[in-house]
């Protein structure tokens, strides 16, 4: 018998059974039966070694140059695909093994043509690197110069690309070495991986300001050309490039088609469900002259959920969702493999688009128009075989040759018959396209209600196939492949109760795509001015016009609140009508300051309070002050409230007084001379459509408790850093005096007017003896410090001369901006008009007040 590679994954398997293996393989059992010609080519190349991690949210995982995913690969051998996200190696708990697109068709003689490939033990069918565009081939030389994954992420491109960023035109190495241009030379398309062309050379040049193509603009998801196809995607990105006519097909001993495919990998750090998730982008070339006919391609998933043998699958039509879930609600441990216990997770892979598909006489993307240019084909097919163990039919299990693969690919058991409806799919009367649909395939022929519970199908190790197809593959035919992994964790003891929340999930997932992965960005945290003082900084918060919360006024649309319809599984329900008439947009909130405890402290760690520490925040007085978000607890076995602000709800301030150190261990924690402080600034936006667990009354009597805003408290994905040395000043610019300090509230004199603003109002006494000696009436009057009808006060005490100011109010009526005069002296920012429409000076609701401050 062939020796395979072992995996560290023990099987289910009899003393008896053992004694007729040679070895024991995790996948795939027995001889790889070769049932068509070999095709051959003369290039050479060998097998790919190169991998990279994606690990930027709560999942963990790996992807290969070879075009396989999601398995210790050169490792244990074992899964790969790590949720929830924990550093201790000894408690990873995996939903997912391993995972790769599968391409097939016939060409005009009608020879098969597949290149697929699942664990190695017997080969591969794919290579690195780009193909030729003259002949589709390529050089053991560009197999091995790309045998890489290439890692970026969006922050360094941003903080490249971006003006006003303090990195900005910094070239990373990861800017440096992205591969934005083919070789010429080697006959490659000029374009490889995408990237924007900032000087219109037509090569890629960061050091003339190209970068990498993310969204830095955020205009994703505002055109619908397509562009978003060019694109890079994610916080954290892996693009690799391969094919499949570097060497002989060993894997399926199919005949090569001349594809080339870049690929990228990405993840997006959320607060929500998408935080949970993977996303996957192929450009898929046909680089040969020929076409090929009832051409698929497949999302091959070998989804084991934390223990292998006791998963069931089923799939959403409608969604074009492929999921896992437990059998039983109890998902133990076995063999060194760790189980998720009694809070049992789904995982699901949705195929969001396939490839394009203009004369079958189908409206593929359900848009009402059949056959227009473009159009894409979605999951055509769902199936699925069982891992090749003993006592599982034979006839179900792992495909051995590229027949067998195709047959798989298009609705056609081992044997070459067709998938049934009813039991385990095998040997049924009516034939379908989609297994253990429920009630998401009204239209099929399976009725509404066939999942494996109902079928009470053995529990076993199934890996599944979603194929979209038939169509036809001409040369140089460009197509694009795209999914994501959702994935949801239930509270409860019932494992059933994990589909529903990853149904919920995969329509944020599906939303996202539809806006071309363009994720809440957050509002963008104001810029930090600080001006150092004696024993004392003082911070000036200013947001540029560039930001998106200038002048407070950050709002964004949250694509992910669906507002449609929901369904659950099961049992079988109805479709549920919920919030209908909500409000999809977040808006801004307040914003936060932290003292760092150096410079190397990230956003992700002010959590720790060894690291950061909240030193000031303000918020909009607008009734709102402490959020909580529900986020999911592994410990706690469900959703746990998690207070992310506790809001004064007194308005946004523009300044901040730092007078003590947080971190020192001094009893008056006294901030001191010549020691640098650091300092971080986050925005965040505030969204609450309906209370979470809450406020059913706004849904269906039978609606499910987990509808409603888990997320009200949004935090911006763009943070803002700053440091400051306090200090002596009087050595400045040639001897500098403080005319004032921080705070100081002068005199005010009312020449003309009425209304105390809202304050309380002391005159002084010179006023009180005018007053009294004249009648009871003065034509002026003057109010002792901070004590007058309008609140003014110093920020800035040495830009403050010694000098005296008028402040004018001009009311305008209909004129429905805010202006803020500035002279050189002194900044008096207005709050907004929720903090002064009420009382203050007489202005109406609506109005507008203008604010003139003179130097005299």
């Amino acid at each position: 018998m062939k020796n395979m590679i072992q995996f560290n994954k023990h099987l289910l398997i009899a003393a008896a059974t053992l004694s007729v293996l040679t070895v024991s393989a995790r996948e795939k059992q027995g001889y790889v039966l070769k049932t068509s010609n070999v095709h051959k080519v003369a290039s050479g190349c060998t097998s790919p070694q190169s991998a990279a991690e994606l690990a930027v949210n709560n999942v963990r995982t790996i992807i290969f140059s070879g075009s396989d995913m999601w398995w210790d690969l050169f490792g244990s051998g074992n899964a790969y695909y790590v949720v929830p996200k924990v550093q201790d190696k000894s408690k990873w708990i995996s939903s997912n093994f391993s995972g790769n697109v599968w391409f097939g068709g016939l060409d005009a003689g009608g020879q098969l043509k597949v290149a697929a490939q699942t664990y190695r033990q017997d080969g591969i069918d794919f290579w690195t690197g780009p193909l030729s565009t003259i002949d589709a081939s390529v050089t053991q030389d560009v197999c091995s110069q790309y045998d890489k994954i290439f890692k970026i992420t969006r922050s360094e491109v941003d903080a490249f690309a971006l003006p006003g960023s303090p990195n900005f035109g910094v070239v990373t190495s990861n800017i440096k070495n992205w591969p934005g241009d083919g070789d010429l030379s080697a006959n490659q398309d000029p374009l490889l991986a995408p990237y924007y062309d900032f000087d219109g050379s037509g090569t890629y040049n960061p050091e003339a300001g190209d970068y990498p193509y993310y969204d830095i603009y955020n205009n994703a998801g505002k055109d619908n050309l397509g562009v978003c196809k060019a694109r890079v995607f994610g916080d954290e990105t892996l693009w690799w490039v391969y094919n499949d006519n570097g060497n002989v097909h060993a894997a399926t001993g199919g005949k090569a088609i001349g594809m080339e495919v870049r690929a990228q990998a990405f993840a997006f750090k959320t607060t929500d469900e998408i935080n949970n998730m993977t996303f996957y982008s192929y450009q898929i070339i046909n680089r040969s002259s020929f076409q090929l006919s009832n051409t698929y391609m497949t999302v091959w998933t070998d989804a084991d959920l934390g223990y292998y043998g006791d998963d069931y699958i089923g799939c959403d039509v409608k969604r074009g969702l492929g999921y896992i879930y437990n059998s039983d609600n109890y998902d133990e441990s076995f063999g060194g493999t760790l189980g998720y216990g009694s809070s049992i997770p789904a995982l699901g892979c949705d195929f969001f688009q396939g490839p394009i598909n203009t004369t079958d006489g189908i409206d593929n993307n359900g848009n009402g128009l059949i056959d227009e240019a473009g159009e894409q084909m979605g999951m055509t097919k769902f199936l699925y075989f069982n891992n090749s163990l003993p006592g599982v039919p034979l006839q179900t299990t792992d495909p051995q040759n590229a027949t067998q693969t195709y047959q798989y690919m298009t609705g056609f058991w081992k044997d070459g018959t067709p998938f049934t409806c009813g039991g385990n799919a095998y040997g049924g009367l009516n034939t379908t396209s989609y297994v253990y649909p429920a009630d998401t395939y009204t239209n099929g022929p399976c009725g509404n209600s066939w999942t494996e519970v109902t079928a009470a199908n053995t529990p076993g190790d199934r890996r599944f196939l979603q194929s979209s197809g038939p169509f036809e593959l001409l040369p140089g035919a460009v197509n694009y492949v795209t999914f994501g992994l959702p994935w949801a964790r239930t509270s409860t003891t019932d494992q059933l109760a994990s589909i529903p929340l990853l149904k919920t999930a995969d329509d944020k997932a599906q939303a996202l795509f539809d806006n071309c992965f363009k994720v809440l960005s957050g509002p963008e945290a104001p810029d930090m001015t600080i001006q150092e003082l004696d024993n004392e900084l003082i911070l000036y918060f200013t947001n540029k016009p560039t930001s998106n919360n200038y002048l407070n006024n950050y709002k964004e649309l949250d694509v992910s609140i669906i507002v449609d319809t929901i369904s659950t599984f099961p049992p079988v329900t109805n479709t549920l009508t919920i919030f209908k008439n909500i409000d999809r947009y977040y808006h801004f909130e307040g914003f936060k300051v932290f003292q760092l405890l150096n410079e190397g402290i990230t956003q992700e760690q002010l959590t720790d309070p060894s690291k950061a520490k909240l030193a000031f925040s303000c918020d909009v007085a607008n009734g709102v002050k402490t959020l909580i978000n529900y986020e999911f607890d592994a410990a706690a076995g469900g959703d746990v409230a998690s207070v992310k602000a506790v809001g004064s709800d007194n308005g946004v301030k523009s300044t901040f007084h730092f007078t003590q150190d947080l971190f020192s261990s001094a009893s008056n924690k006294k901030v001191i001379n010549n020691k640098t402080y650091y300092f971080l600034t986050l925005a965040y936006g505030y969204n609450e459509y309906a209370k979470y667990k809450e406020d059913q009354a706004l849904v269906t009597q039978n609606a499910p408790s987990f509808l409603g805003q888990k997320h009200p408290y949004l935090e911006g994905r763009k943070s803002k850093k700053a440091y400051g040395i306090p200090h002596t000043p009087s050595a400045e610019n040639n001897g500098t005096v403080a005319q004032s300090a921080y705070g100081y509230g002068p005199k005010i004199t009312r020449v003309e007017g009425q209304g105390n603003g809202g304050n309380a109002l002391d005159y002084t006494q010179s006023t009180i003896d005018a007053i009294l000696n004249s009648n009871g009436r003065v034509d002026q009057v003057t109010y002792e410090n901070a004590r007058g009808p309008i609140n003014v006060t110093v920020v800035d005490p040495l830009n403050i001369p010694n000098a005296d100011f008028a402040v004018a109010f001009v009311k305008k009526k209909y004129f429905k901006t805010e202006t803020m005069v500035k002279d050189s002296a002194c900044v008096y920012n207005i709050n907004s008009k929720v903090s002064y429409k009420n009382t203050q000076f007489g202005a109406l609701i609506g109005d507008s007040v203008t604010w003139v401050l003179k130097n005299i």
